[in-house]
């Protein structure tokens, strides 16, 4: 996928299908000699309030290789929101990519906290549905109902295992400042496309919504027993 924003307007040069936009700019570009322009809203981020007892953070490939592909900007956030969960005691869980090693300093898992290897859908192993990955029966066994993740790439683990954790009946928030991606145009559109898509839509980006996505900000998360 290539774009480009001027201010608050893209402009789709090609498109992959990947939810509601990105279908609707295939369809509408499909035969046309230009590219379309389509405006894009990112709502404002809400404040959430989660239960440390059954939210768990998914640390989506805190590792060098990732890092060095896009906007550090993220990494000051996660340390924070992962210090913050490590407090409030909550399940931590971390991803990597077969074949790649090594962690950013600082986010190398302590020990019990569960790792799992896979690309871009962390629920499923070469992205096949037919081989999961140990990812739910973790969150089953610590009866998790709302996750929280962050890291990069946006537009890949983060937007991939994000879509099926609301197939598998979870919230799920997604701190904007402590996720990244090539561009920031990137990691908007595919937070956008999470908000809008047809089936587990959260337009107007509320906090009162179960099995859906809240776009928020470290900040902006409290961590709370109910």
């Amino acid at each position: 996928m290539r774009f480009w924003f001027k201010k608050s307007t893209m402009v789709i040069a090609s498109c992959v299908a990947l939810g509601g936009l990105g279908a609707t700019a295939l369809a509408a570009t499909a035969g046309a000699a230009q590219p379309i322009t389509v405006s894009v809203t990112l709502p404002a981020a809400t404040g959430v309030t989660v239960n440390p007892s059954t939210t768990a953070l998914l640390l989506i490939d805190y590792l060098p290789f990732v890092a060095n592909q896009v906007n550090n900007a993220y990494l000051k956030p996660s340390q924070q929101l992962l210090q913050e969960a490590r407090n409030a005691h909550m399940l931590i869980i971390h991803t990597t990519v077969p074949g790649i090693s090594g962690w950013i300093p600082g986010f190398a898992p302590k020990p019990g906290e569960p790792i799992v290897s896979s690309y871009a859908d962390k629920y499923h192993a070469l992205n096949n549905i037919d081989q999961p990955t140990t990812l739910l029966p973790i969150l089953r066994q610590h009866g998790i109902k709302t996750l929280i993740v962050a890291g990069a790439t946006t537009s890949g683990g983060v937007y991939f295992t994000t879509y099926e954790s609301l197939q598998q009946g979870l919230t799920v928030v997604v701190p904007e400042d402590a996720v990244a991606d090539v561009s920031s145009t990137q990691s908007t559109l595919s937070l956008y496309e999470l908000l809008n898509n047809e089936i587990y839509n959260n337009h107007a980006n509320s906090a009162n919504v179960t099995d859906r996505v809240i776009v928020s900000t470290v900040g902006d998360l409290t961590f709370k027993e109910k």
